[in-house]
């Protein structure tokens, strides 16, 4: 299936650009299985706040200096507030992700580190 827009149809974008350009924005939002740290700004300017999925499962949010260093997801883990994944909570950070006004997202491994 292809999925075209108007600037497709009309010639001004080849249609395979399109569909490329459309699947790393759908790759981009969907964040199911994935272990992901949505980064921002903070409360001061001095800070920051994340939003954090493991597993495709929102685990809570929080803040952090900017002069912190996260070595681990522990230390992660450590700054949060839980929450509960429901489905309401992952409409909201879907939502958040489609405004693209965050600062940056981590895709996270066993060992991280954030500036």
């Amino acid at each position: 299936m292809s999925l075209h827009t108007q600037t497709a149809c009309i010639g001004i974008e080849h249609p395979e650009d399109y569909n490329k350009r459309l699947e790393e924005v759908i790759s981009r939002l969907d964040y199911s299985n994935k272990t992901i740290a949505i980064l921002d700004k903070g409360r001061r300017k001095e800070e920051r706040s994340v939003i954090y999925i493991k597993n495709g499962k929102l685990q809570g949010v929080g803040f952090y200096d900017l002069n912190f260093q996260i070595s681990n997801t522990s230390i992660l883990e450590s700054l949060i507030t839980k929450m509960r994944d429901t489905k309401t909570a992952q409409h909201i950070v879907k939502r958040y992700l489609r405004k693209s006004k965050y600062k940056k997202i981590l895709n996270l491994s066993e060992s991280i580190k954030v500036s």
